[in-house]
């Protein structure tokens, strides 16, 4: 499995710092990991803090044990592989510093269930990593500004006609096979649709928050007609 690692807003920092018992239920905390690379950098040692006991099922379990390992092992961002790896990621990516912290450097890495906000300090004589883990139906519902969208809808890609399935919060989008055809693909698409309760609006902005952000206003269903074209600005007068 191969996890990427995103750059988080502003309004996102809080997630790489504990929080009280009450936000922490509120955003879907499970708990975090604090490492350290020892004192010549090389070492790897762990410890685990529950936040949430009941959210640590054993699926989450095996997955964070699958993302650490990848982010030790990967060629494109071994950011958790040494304290000199993390040190070169960070420089290469130096927006991803954090405004709270200057000394210290965020990044996230989400997949359909979770999010791991990991923080990272690539300097010696302090722990050198936290990595906070969340719930994402309880997070997303939280942090983004995107009132009124469903967990998940479907949809048909505009360049190929390909039925796709959109989760909130996500970026990008996961195949769904089901017909080559875009026509079965896009009745399909609303049939699923429909019977979810999902208006032509909520796909649109999903569709658009998959691909730009969730934070944007074309993730806001309210910008769309019951078609899920684009409600335009009122016109001026002099507008044909």
């Amino acid at each position: 499995m191969n996890y990427k690692l995103e750059l988080v807003t502003c309004d996102e920092e809080k997630l790489f710092f504990s929080q009280n018992e009450e936000t922490d239920k509120k955003i879907g905390c499970i708990g975090h990991l604090r490492g350290d690379f020892d004192s010549k950098g090389n070492s790897f040692y762990t410890t685990w803090f529950d936040h949430q006991s009941d959210l640590k099922i054993e699926f989450f379990k095996k997955e964070i044990d699958d993302v650490v390992n990848f982010f030790r092992e990967s060629n494109e961002c071994p950011i958790l592989k040494n304290r000199s790896f993390m040190a070169d990621y960070c420089r290469k990516y130096s927006e991803g510093k954090l405004e709270s912290r200057k000394d210290s450097f965020g990044f996230k890495a989400v997949t359909s269930n979770y999010s791991y906000y990991i923080r990272c300090f690539p300097h010696a004589g302090d722990n050198n990593f936290y990595i906070y883990c969340y719930e994402n139906n309880l997070l997303m519902r939280e942090i983004l500004k995107t009132p009124g969208l469903p967990n998940a809808c479907m949809s048909v890609l505009a360049e190929t006609g390909e039925c796709i399935f959109l989760k909130l919060g996500q970026r990008g989008y996961f195949p769904y096979q089901w017909s080559d055809d875009r026509n079965e693909n896009r009745a399909f698409s609303d049939r699923y649709n429909s019977e979810h309760g999902i208006t032509k609006a909520q796909e649109e902005a999903m569709s658009i928050g998959s691909m730009f952000g969730w934070n944007v206003p074309g993730a806001d269903p309210k910008n769309y007609d019951g078609d899920g074209k684009p409600i335009n600005p009122k016109r001026k007068d002099t507008e044909r």
